[in-house]
């Protein structure tokens, strides 16, 4: 290919490299490269297909999809329905309501989210959202603009790919250690590419299970401040955290943007999240809530208040953690041996394969036995 195309091997390299990313082509030890005709035909902007159970029938065993144990929830999503349904007032929930929640529930969301973070949260500054990745595009939205660069982690989240090809934004990713985003790559990144965003998931980081120190925090804080660049964060993970770090928004004096939700702690059906924003951008994120999905729905926001003024919330917190460490233990025990990096509440496990394994070799044996995970090249989590 270096002859017929006059470039050197190194392009060659990274033109493979790059289109193994985007999940074009997939290559196995000792054999060759395997184009993706259906990647071919797909969209560049267009994310492709989230991993399901579906496809290899209800039996599949499902570790690519972020998803949460079953622990009471069906009961009890049945009973808080039937009580709203029974509220004389519940004609309320029928109508039109404000773009950014009603009051009520700004207020319930503004008090637990200053309970789980150690901050005075404003319920002017709380915006009710239709779940956290609805919170995250809001938060895009509001700061940056097509066009513009948004500096996330080496490993990323892939919900922040989807919403940076919608919006037509660059991702570039800055270098991690073991606590996070490294701030020396921050601020060269910064003085670089002169982004207009920085995102990133400080607490049970998304897909590496790190934890930024309190010191760590701190420092990408001064980085923002130095350069005056917004942060985004996301905090969907924080309630795995026996003892929950503060949000880098203590810290800084640059806007925060902080999203978190229920997803993970209750039911991705909830679809109630939280966006945590300067107050002065209330008529812009209004109208950019009005754009996307007019409000968070209301039946389910209504669920989401009560289940937070009845404890219902931290219950399932409990339950929910509880279990993932006890799903932690039984990986760390069945990955004996391997090079692995998770949480002891975490939702994931990263593994480093021994020689010969490749990461798309061994997501298509465990294909084979009915087990979906996520290869090290999915398109859609790594940049």
């Amino acid at each position: 290919m270096k002859s017929e195309l006059g470039v050197t091997v190194g392009t060659v390299s990274r033109g493979y490299a790059e289109a193994t990313r985007r999940g074009l082509i997939t290559d196995e030890v000792g054999r060759v490269t395997f184009v993706q005709t259906d990647a071919m035909n797909r969209p560049r902007d267009t994310p492709m297909e989230w991993p399901t159970s579906d496809r290899l029938g209800g039996n599949a065993i499902n570790m690519a999809t972020n998803a949460i144990p079953l622990a009471g929830q069906e009961q009890v999503f049945a009973e808080g329905l039937q009580e709203i349904s029974a509220d004389p007032q519940f004609a309320k929930h029928l109508i039109y309501r404000p773009n950014l929640g009603r009051a009520d529930v700004r207020e319930a969301a503004a008090r637990w989210i200053g309970e789980t973070t150690g901050l005075d949260i404003p319920s002017d500054q709380t915006f009710i959202t239709s779940g956290t990745q609805n919170g995250l595009a809001v938060a895009f939205h509001l700061v940056a603009k097509p066009g513009d660069t948004v500096l996330v982690e080496r490993l990323t989240y892939p919900g922040i790919k989807v919403t940076a090809r919608t919006m037509q934004v660059r991702l570039s990713g800055v270098d991690m250690d073991e606590d996070g985003m490294i701030p020396e790559s921050l601020d060269a990144a910064y003085r670089a590419l002169h982004p207009r965003l920085i995102v990133c998931v400080p607490t049970i980081q998304n897909p590496l299970s790190s934890v930024m120190p309190d010191e760590r925090r701190r420092e990408i804080a001064e980085v923002a401040d130095r350069h005056g660049v917004p942060i985004l964060e996301d905090g969907i993970y924080g309630f795995l955290h026996d003892h929950q770090p503060a949000p880098i928004m203590r810290y800084t004096q640059t806007p925060v943007y902080f999203a978190t939700g229920f997803s993970k702690a209750v039911s991705p059906a909830l679809r109630t999240g939280f966006l945590i924003a300067p107050s002065s951008r209330n008529d812009d994120a209004t109208g950019i809530m009005a754009a996307m999905s007019l409000h968070a729905p209301l039946l389910m926001t209504e669920l989401a208040k009560r289940w937070i003024n009845s404890g219902m919330v931290a219950t399932f917190e409990k339950i929910v953690r509880d279990e993932a460490c006890a799903r932690q233990k039984i990986a760390k025990e069945r990955l004996a041996g391997l090079e692995i990096q998770s949480h002891p509440a975490g939702f994931h496990v990263w593994v480093t394969l021994p020689e010969p394994w490749r990461s798309s070799d061994f997501s298509r044996e465990a294909e084979k036995r009915g087990v979906i995970v996520t290869p090290y090249r999915s398109p859609y989590v790594f940049l």
